[in-house]
């Protein structure tokens, strides 16, 4: 849990999604991959989570990640990591123990989606 929590530090994207997925046109990956890719590469985690229905998320995912620079800065500097806040998908944490991603989110508090971690 330390891992996490040095690896992602609060920021909150207000913004719209109809579906629980991640912004198109970025290589963001499942939890368990984005952890072995930061151990790897040694860049940080951005950890972005949204759900299924969110209109937030589909907005942010269309304006603010439709932006070029953005999508340069975010894929160079960072493993990329999406997250469904109200999966039951298994996810494996540093320590070892497994919880499913909606567990994660309630954990770090990502009430409200989207939500991002860096």
């Amino acid at each position: 849990m330390n891992l996490i929590r040095m690896v992602v530090a609060a920021g909150c994207l207000w913004a719209t999604a109809v579906l629980a997925d991640p912004p198109p046109g970025y290589p963001f990956v499942d939890f368990d991959a984005g952890l072995k890719a930061a151990h790897a590469s040694g860049k940080p985690i951005f950890l972005y989570f949204g759900r299924y229905g969110c209109a937030w998320c589909e907005h942010t995912n269309k304006t603010t990640f439709s932006d070029a620079a953005l999508k340069k800065l975010y894929s160079d500097n960072y493993e990329l990591v999406y997250v469904d806040a109200e999966s039951g998908k298994r996810l494996t944490l540093p320590s070892g123990e497994r919880i499913t991603e909606a567990e994660l989110g309630a954990r770090l508090q990502a009430f409200a989606t989207p939500c991002s971690y860096t």
